[in-house]
């Protein structure tokens, strides 16, 4: 076990034999706000932010079930050691919400504690799909993503006297009407791209012009082309707002790149043969069909965006109540999902088919046998006869 890689993360490898080397990754990280959803286990903590302010935090991303998804992994690999022979390495993430934290486990060494994997696997729990159910669907799953500050600088001064400065709150307001215009004019129509100024952040008070001032950009894409178009316009929109100001060579904007993440892709080989083998494992009426391609975007390809030939795995796990997708065919409704305060797993109660005999309710995932398949083996281990229910939402009991 290795802690505090990145601050916060951890990675624990479970060395069994020869074989190849199986990564499994939860993301463990909370989001700012006060959870609503009533639970009993609902989280009441508050912490203290940078800007020294304090705030509710929340699993409002289900990010508390992905734990409790890696203990359940470790706790049965651990318990049929004598089904499968590899190296199994469990990844505890960090600041995946931020779009940062699978980039800086590796830039913390985490290669130097752990093998490299040729296989990747996340999951992420889907509201829309009953608790109970999964998917594994082939092609684009998520787009790729950039965080991005612009910084300006102008000439501060007196309310009353705007004609003596340069206004970076001008050249801001400018700046997020012109990145507007950057999609819809420079990039093909069939390709999907988003630009999202999140946050202007510029002033302080009502007759101060303030000296500078930050947009925060958001981007989605699915293609590196795309991305680039993006990227190169949105630093020339800038600098041309900031030369028609008046703003002098030593002030031009600058921008500082934060988070990035490569799409997320399952390639049809593999995700056929996970298919396979769930089907084997939970039955076909257990799978679905899984959602089309979305522009949010999930890290974790960067654990392994500099390993060639690793292959990576995303994972659909049904999180919302039995009805979910019948109330939705009638009424349109959806439950809360990702990033509300509403938010909540739901617990299945069903138990899987033989020779998956589930011995009593635990956290284990339908997408278990998928890791374990990667070693040559379904996880029925038939030299015990003991088989496990593959997932329950909510808090491991």
């Amino acid at each position: 076990m290795h802690t505090g890689i990145a601050k916060t993360g951890l990675a624990a490898v479970l060395k069994n034999g020869d074989g190849p080397v199986i990564m499994f990754r939860s993301d463990m990280d909370a989001l700012p706000g006060k959870e609503e959803s009533g639970l009993p286990y609902a989280s009441k903590k508050q912490v203290e932010l940078d800007d020294g302010s304090t705030s509710y935090v929340s699993h409002a991303c289900g990010h508390d079930s992905h734990t409790a998804w890696l203990l359940g992994i470790a706790k049965v690999m651990m318990e049929t050691r004598d089904a499968w022979s590899g190296t199994l390495v469990l990844v505890g993430q960090p600041a995946e919400e931020l779009i940062a934290g699978a980039q800086a486990m590796v830039d913390d060494g985490l290669y130097d504690k752990v093998p490299k994997p040729s296989l990747l696997i996340s999951a992420h729990v889907y509201p829309v799909w009953p608790a109970g159910t999964v998917a594994v669907k082939a092609g684009h799953r998520m787009a790729g993503s950039d965080q991005l500050d612009v910084h300006l600088t102008g000439i501060g001064g007196h309310g009353s006297r705007p004609e003596g400065t340069i206004d970076p709150v001008v050249m801001g307001a400018r700046a997020v009407m012109a990145y507007q215009t950057i999609v819809s004019r420079n990039i093909p129509a069939q390709d999907p791209a988003v630009l999202t100024v999140g946050a202007m952040q510029v002033g302080e008070t009502h007759n101060v012009i303030p000296e500078t001032g930050t947009l925060k950009l958001n981007l989605r894409w699915f293609d590196k082309g795309v991305r680039q178009t993006m990227l190169d316009a949105i630093d020339r929109e800038t600098r041309g707002i900031a030369v028609a100001a008046g703003v002098p060579k030593e002030r031009e904007p600058t921008i500082t790149m934060l988070g990035y993440a490569e799409p997320v892709i399952n390639e049809p080989a593999l995700a056929a043969n996970a298919n396979t083998t769930l089907v084997a494992a939970i039955g076909k009426k257990r799978i679905m069909p899984g959602i089309p391609p979305v522009m949010g975007s999930e890290d974790f390809p960067m654990l392994v965006a500099g390993i060639e030939d690793a292959e990576t795995l995303f994972v659909e796990v049904g999180g919302g109540a039995p009805d979910v997708m019948k109330t939705y065919m009638s009424t349109g409704e959806l439950p809360p999902l990702n990033h509300n305060p509403n938010s909540a797993s739901k617990i299945p109660a069903w138990r899987s088919p033989p020779p998956y005999r589930p011995t009593a309710p635990c956290c284990w995932m339908p997408f278990l046998p998928v890791t374990a398949s990667k070693f040559g083996f379904l996880l029925d281990n038939k030299n015990s006869g003991q088989g496990r229910c593959f997932f329950q939402g909510g808090p491991c009991p």
